[in-house]
């Protein structure tokens, strides 16, 4: 669904604000498709995040290709998420690649001039546009592949799903029955976010066109980026807190080095702080939310060493 959406919306775009209002205005069902598409891309993120806790919870770190795989998806997946929320150009698009892109800047020699060439200019401009909307179209297809990748290797590694050993069931009644209930409650969500909730998990100030005059009260990205974002804001230097960032983003790679061998017990120290940094980036930047969100951050990162 996303795959064919995201087609459909290139016939359309062309790297402005005002001809994207035309478009969800005048083009036939053209406003439907652009928040399916939106919508559709948090479910899949959530779904992804959801596999990701299952997998920690079976410890499926143990079996590292698989899971280096995995990470690998959820990666690209943050990222192509990344690039899409660019696309429209309304302020807070404008304000979030500003802050995530002028991240590389820390580093040594080669940051401002990374920066430089990922906005094609000193700052976010419809070239950053143009490159950020043909990465967004590629990156999906290097997903394809790693999902590929993934089901190629979960044949020949197995679940860990289970710890009592290999158990066969028939396929009809127990699966067919489980995945036709878990696929019409996602059908049923869809619906509600495309029809209902349309900007339920949108942000009001995405509504208004790019400025770079006026800066938003509160820069914030798309909620599945929300937690990584608060362990940036509590922290008072600039390097420290991009490396922080970095490492919550990229820290699944390195549980391939756990030795744990059994369900993690730290699971829901985990889970319990990811939630409540996502919560805590809605707050604002002022006492006690920012020593609130330095606690969380230490809790999250101690899931390393529990």
């Amino acid at each position: 669904m996303q795959f064919f959406g995201g087609l459909f919306l290139t016939f359309h775009f062309s790297a402005s604000f005002s001809r994207l209002i035309f478009y969800v205005r005048n083009v036939f069902f053209g406003f439907k498709l652009r928040f399916f598409h939106a919508n559709g891309a948090s479910l899949f993120l959530f779904f992804i995040f959801i596999h990701f806790f299952r997998g920690v919870y079976f410890s499926s770190y143990n079996k590292s290709s698989l899971w280096l795989t995995g990470c690998f998806l959820l990666l690209l997946s943050m990222g192509a998420s990344f690039l899409g929320y660019v696309l429209p150009y309304g302020q807070m698009s404008y304000w979030g690649a500003t802050v995530i892109v002028n991240l590389v800047s820390v580093i040594p020699f080669l940051g401002v001039s990374i920066c430089i060439l990922l906005w094609g200019a000193y700052t976010v401009n419809l070239y950053t546009l143009k490159r950020f909307f043909t990465l967004h179209f590629l990156v999906p297809f290097l997903v394809l592949v790693g999902v590929l990748s993934h089901l190629i290797l979960l044949h020949f590694s197995g679940s860990n799903s289970t710890n009592n050993g290999v158990s066969r069931r028939r396929f009809f009644k127990l699966f067919f029955v489980k995945d036709l209930m878990t696929w019409t409650s996602y059908f049923l969500v869809f619906c509600f976010l495309g029809h209902i909730a349309i900007n339920l998990l949108g942000d009001v100030e995405n509504f208004l066109e790019a400025n770079s005059l006026v800066t938003p009260l509160h820069i914030k990205p798309e909620w599945y980026f929300l937690f990584a974002y608060s362990i940036l804001r509590c922290i008072p230097s600039k390097s420290f807190g991009v490396f922080s960032l970095v490492a919550s983003v990229i820290f699944p790679v390195f549980l391939v080095l756990c030795s744990t061998k059994w369900g993690n017990s730290s699971l829901r120290l985990f889970f319990g702080g990811f939630f409540l940094l996502t919560v805590t980036r809605s707050m604002p930047v002022e006492t006690p939310y920012v020593l609130l969100s330095q606690i969380l951050s230490i809790l999250f990162f101690a899931f390393f060493v529990c």
